[in-house]
C-alpha cells in the first residue's frame, strides 16, 4: 500500500531541506550573495585617469572627490568636485546601480552641469565597506574607490571614545617603600643586648 504524504509534511520536509542546503554552503566557506540591498548608504569616493569623452575645455586628464549616497533599491546620487583638465566644476549626478549575486554590478549617472550620461562597473569590496569602479565608456580611462562614510565614522568615534575612557580613568599609583637602614632581623640583637644591659645592672 503506497503512503501518501500530507502536504504539510511536505512543507516541512522541504524547508527543512533549503535550511541544511543554505547551513551546508555556509560551513564551506561560501559568500553570501550580494542584491542591491547590499549596496546602501554615503561613500566618499575618488576619481582620477583621463577623459576624452567630455566636449572641450574640459577633455584630457581628470581628478575627482565627492561623496555618493546608495538607497539600497537601485537608486543614487552624488556631489563632486574634480579638475576637468586644469578646469574646476562642482557636479551632481542621478542615476541607477544593479547589484550582481557575486557582488559585482553597474551603474548608469547622469551628470549635471555636462549633460552628460556616465557608465560604469564595480565590485562590493570589504563586506560592504568600500567600492571599486571603472568607467566602461568610450573616451574615458577612470578608475574610482569608493569608502563607506559611515564605516570611518564609527571607527573614529571608537577611536575618540577610547582615548576619553583611558584618559578618565584614575592613575595607578605604586605603593612606597619606607627604607629604615636596619632590617629587623639587625634590631633584634640589640634588643637583646639592652635586655642583658638592664638585667646585669
Amino acid at each position: 500500500m503506497k503512503r501518501i504524504m500530507p502536504p504539510t509534511t511536505l512543507v516541512v520536509v522541504l524547508a527543512t531541506l533549503f535550511v541544511i542546503g543554505n547551513t551546508s554552503r555556509a560551513q564551506a566557506g561560501e559568500p553570501a550573495e550580494c542584491s542591491n540591498a547590499s549596496l546602501r548608504g554615503s561613500f566618499g569616493f575618488t576619481n582620477t585617469g583621463t577623459n576624452l569623452a567630455v566636449p572641450p575645455p574640459f577633455a584630457g586628464a581628470i581628478a575627482q572627490i565627492g561623496l555618493q549616497t546608495f538607497d539600497g533599491r537601485g537608486n543614487t546620487h552624488a556631489a563632486a568636485t574634480l579638475s576637468a583638465n586644469g578646469n574646476i566644476v562642482r557636479a551632481t549626478a542621478e542615476g541607477s546601480y544593479v547589484v550582481n549575486p557575486d557582488c559585482t554590478g553597474s551603474l548608469t549617472l547622469f551628470v549635471s552641469p555636462f549633460g552628460s550620461t556616465v557608465n560604469a562597473d564595480f565590485v562590493i569590496d570589504d563586506d560592504g565597506s568600500e567600492l571599486r569602479a571603472v568607467i566602461t565608456d568610450v573616451g574615458a580611462v577612470e578608475s574610482l574607490v569608493f569608502r563607506s562614510s559611515f564605516q570611518a565614522v564609527a571607527r573614529n568615534s571608537r577611536r575618540s571614545t577610547d582615548v576619553m575612557k583611558r584618559a578618565s580613568e584614575p592613575a595607578v599609583r605604586e605603593p612606597r617603600t619606607v627604607t629604615t637602614g636596619r632590617t629587623p632581623s639587625s634590631l633584634a640583637p640589640e634588643s637583646d643586648c639592652r635586655r642583658q644591659r638592664l638585667s646585669t645592672a
